[in-house]
């Protein structure tokens, strides 16, 4: 290869690496794949030709993104993360704006789902944390949208009762778990929170709101076809949907605002609170798993916090519904806060092989999608 193949070789995988970045679907592990195939910053500073600075400036956006996204410096890139344990390698791998959010909430709410805690600075990992009934169903429903085209109610309910079946004793409550073993073959009218705690990937595959809308309403209705079930639902589905939107384009704050304009008009949830009413509301919270008394709760955790672990935090300290208050706000803050690489690594040692890839083949389905059509 003669010196300018070689430049231009490194130019092409330059603009490929800031297309990702500008749609933030690169990984930890991709930024660090680009600089492997890159120089060595310092010595290409030396000897790139100036027309081809593309190659200098996007090793150094490349730095700066990996810094910002997942907290990992210049030089951990360069060593490669050789001592990594593979759940950490593992993490890397998952785009942690997906999901997966919704995933290490549920996990980390697990303990406190019947010990509840007002104490937000509670331990986020300990011996009894474990994996719930709603990371199951999460899934079930991430492996509907990738694997059946149609999205018929049909393979969501055969795909639902699989896993179900597959992961029982998981804390499914009791008419879900009478439906899981075909005791109910239809809905039940159900407005519990677990069509909002199940619909996070239906706002990550969306190519519109309308879609993320229409996705999320199936999603609930083979069990949960009450109205305040669907309304659970599509409130936490089209919130994902825009924040996910807003957060590729760089404009959260705007969003906020129109977010919580959104969400009052079209399903008259409380989402806002001063400091002090949020006080004695979340002094006062206690145990619900309905929609209507859990949902708006979640989402005002997620969108009042600066970031994925405060989200989770002030969830499971209300007290409440703690895994599956954890996981529609995680779901929802992972769409425009990063989840930490430590946090993701922690709750895949907890998961097993077949979710792992799931959750990877999603990710890879999503981006794919997002970066052809």
């Amino acid at each position: 290869m003669n010196n300018r193949e070689h430049w231009e070789k490194r130019v092409d995988l330059c603009k490929d690496a800031r297309k990702q970045m500008k749609n933030k679907w690169l990984t930890a592990s991709g930024v660090r794949n680009y600089l492997r195939h890159l120089p060595e910053y310092e010595d290409i500073s030396i000897s790139c030709p100036k027309e081809y600075e593309i190659v200098l400036n996007t090793i150094l956006e490349l730095y700066e993104y990996s810094e910002k996204m997942f907290n990992i410096t210049r030089n951990e890139m360069i060593e490669g993360f050789a001592n990594c344990k593979e759940s950490y390698l593992s993490a890397m791998a998952i785009n942690n704006q997906s999901f997966i959010g919704a995933i290490c909430g549920d996990i980390i709410g697990s303990v406190y789902e019947f010990h509840p805690t007002k104490d937000p600075n509670f331990k986020l990992f300990t011996p009894r944390t474990t994996f719930t009934d709603d990371t199951v169903m999460t899934c079930a429903v991430a492996e509907w949208l990738i694997s059946d085209s149609k999205h018929s109610h049909r393979e969501l309910i055969k795909i639902m009762h699989y896993y179900g079946n597959k992961y029982p004793h998981r804390g499914y409550g009791g008419m879900f778990g009478r439906w899981l073993e075909g005791h109910l073959t239809a809905p039940y009218n159900s407005f519990g929170n677990g069509s909002a705690m199940r619909v996070s990937p239906c706002g990550y595959y969306a190519k519109s709101l309308e879609e993320a809308l229409q996705l999320a309403q199936i999603s609930a209705e083979v069990t949960h076809n009450h109205p305040e079930g669907i309304k659970g639902a599509q409130a936490v589905a089209a919130i994902i949907y825009i924040m996910k939107t807003s957060s590729i384009n760089n404009n959260i704050n705007n969003t906020l605002e129109e977010v919580k304009k959104f969400i009052k008009e079209h399903y008259s949830y409380k989402i806002e609170y001063t400091e002090e009413e949020w006080n004695k509301h979340s002094a006062k919270y206690s145990f619900n798993e309905t929609c209507q008394g859990s949902v708006p709760e979640a989402i005002y955790c997620a969108l009042s916090s600066d970031n994925y672990e405060q989200a989770i935090r002030k969830a499971i300290s209300l007290g409440g519904d703690a895994d599956t208050q954890a996981a529609i706000a995680g779901g929802i803050a992972s769409a425009y806060c990063p989840v930490s690489l430590e946090i993701i690594s922690k709750c895949l040692e907890l998961l097993p092989d077949d979710l792992i890839m799931l959750i990877k083949n999603f990710n890879r389905t999503v981006i794919t999608k997002e970066m052809t059509e």
